[in-house]
């Protein structure tokens, strides 16, 4: 038999050639069909987010359900990024292109849905491998609507609102702040908001916002407070101040309203009050008290001559007198009660020292009275709403605080006008209700009234000091809302 023929035999190089060309071929098909089993898992993944997203390879998109519901178009509908741009952008098709080609976090972009309705979309672009990107989307219309009403509803409002941040620097500042203290928005943003507020609230601002950061105590925030404000021309005003924090994001936003008519109101009533106290005062001391007077030296004549005729009947005229005095004595105790200050200007000084008598010989404590420069107050309803303010002060100081001694001081500083009630007895902290009784309400009503405020605070060495202080200007009348 013939022999067969043999191949002839490739040299070691050749075989090498040949194997690596197999390998080539091999691994190109691992790469192609791990490219193939990653878009698969690509397209798998999107479908399962909850949030709009999109998968571009190359020209090509696909939208999961949730950015069809965004759009309002299925992915057939929008298969290449040409078609979604032409679609959802319309005559901006061609600049929104560039836009999604070159930025890796776009901005809010508006989009027409397919049933016209218009929306904005907030993107977020992520590089998943060389030929894919993935497209989140997130619908921020309904955000943005809020944020307009709100801003609208901000706008409008009638009350002046005014937000800061932890610093107390002024973040906004709307129309009804600009009518009310007369700075426009862009004076007043970026500064902080003692701008607003005269001595002493502007030195004491930053401290409250300190002290509620540090320690969560509420005194102003959450629970609001009336005080002055500055307007741009100098002038001060009374004002209701809401304040409360935004969200724990140390933001917070103040509510003003300017209450000066009201003030001006309560100060009428409040001045036709001591009118009327003034007017019953003088006709008790001087009509019925006249008449009492006359009775009396009746009586007294009557007594001495039942004595001249030795009559029995004059032991009764005797204590007749002494009825007649006691009464006229009560009398001008009630009639002093109704009006404490005397209408001259050195009234409430000479007031206050009589109180502070008062109290050393009925209560049997030291009580001093402390007057270092002359107080000249003409304005007599301040004066006397200041007096009711002390003796309320030293009242519930000996009722509740037990004390040995009590100082009542009248000051004047920085055109202020301060009295002072300080008692070394039991602190505040120790007196139950200290801060809501019915005489401390008082007493902060009638600060108000005279555009002041009432503090209340511990004394040095035990006890604690009430304090009222005024605007205040030498010989003239208090300034008031």
């Amino acid at each position: 038999m013939p022999k067969t023929a043999r191949k002839p035999r490739r040299s070691k190089k050749a075989r090498r050639q040949t194997r690596s060309a197999g390998g080539s071929d091999v691994t190109g098909l691992k790469e192609g069909l791990a490219v193939k089993q990653a878009a698969q898992l690509y397209k798998r993944l999107i479908e399962i987010l909850p949030a709009g997203a999109v998968l571009r390879e190359g020209g090509r998109i696909t939208m999961n359900r949730a950015a069809e519901a965004i759009t309002g178009y299925s992915r057939a509908e929008l298969p290449t990024v040409d078609a979604w741009c032409s679609a959802l952008h319309g005559e901006q098709a061609h600049e929104m292109r560039q836009r999604y080609e070159t930025s890796q976090r776009l901005p809010t972009l508006p989009m027409t849905r397919k049933d016209g309705q218009q929306r904005h979309v907030e993107f977020a672009v992520s590089r998943l491998d060389d030929t894919r990107e993935l497209w989140l989307m997130h619908d921020v219309s309904e955000l943005q609507e809020s944020e307009s009403r709100l801003k609208a509803i901000v706008s409008n409002a009638v009350d002046a609102i005014v937000t800061i941040d932890e610093r107390g620097t002024i973040e906004t500042f709307n129309p009804a702040a600009e009518r009310m203290f007369g700075y426009t928005a862009a004076e007043v943003v970026g500064q902080n908001v003692r701008l607003l507020m005269p001595p002493p609230y502007h030195d004491e601002h930053d401290g409250y916002i300190a002290r509620y950061l540090r320690t969560r105590e509420a005194r102003i925030i959450g629970i609001g407070r009336e005080v002055v404000g500055l307007r741009k021309d100098g002038t001060t005003f009374p004002l209701d101040l809401a304040v409360s924090e935004i969200d724990h994001r140390r933001r917070f936003t103040g509510t003003l309203r300017d209450v000066s008519e009201r003030r001006k109101l309560e100060w009428r009533l409040a001045e036709s009050q001591v009118e009327e106290r003034l007017h019953m005062a003088r006709e008790l001391h001087d009509e019925i008290g006249g008449h009492i007077t006359g009775i009396g030296m009746l009586a007294q004549t009557l007594q001495t001559r039942l004595e001249e005729v030795g009559s029995p009947l004059a032991v009764k005229a005797e204590d007749l007198v002494k009825s007649i005095d006691e009464a006229h004595n009560r009398l001008r105790s009630v009639a002093r009660g109704l009006m404490p200050v005397e209408a001259v200007p050195e009234g409430l000084t000479a007031a206050l020292q009589n109180l502070a008598k008062q109290a050393e010989t009925i209560h049997v404590i030291s009580c001093q009275f402390q007057c270092d420069t002359p107080i000249h107050l003409v304005d007599m309803t301040a004066a006397t709403h200041l007096f009711r303010i002390t003796q309320e002060a030293l009242s519930n100081a000996i009722r509740h605080g037990k004390p040995r001694h009590v100082t009542i001081s009248l000051t004047e500083t920085q055109e202020r006008l301060e009295v002072a009630v300080a008692n070394d007895g039991i602190g505040l902290n120790e007196i139950p209700g200290g801060h809501a009784g019915m005489g401390m309400q008082s007493m902060r009503a009638r600060a108000r009234l005279l555009g002041g405020d009432l503090t209340v605070r511990a004394r040095e060495g035990g006890g604690m000091v009430v304090a009222c202080r005024i605007p205040y200007q030498r010989d003239a009348p208090a300034a008031r809302a």
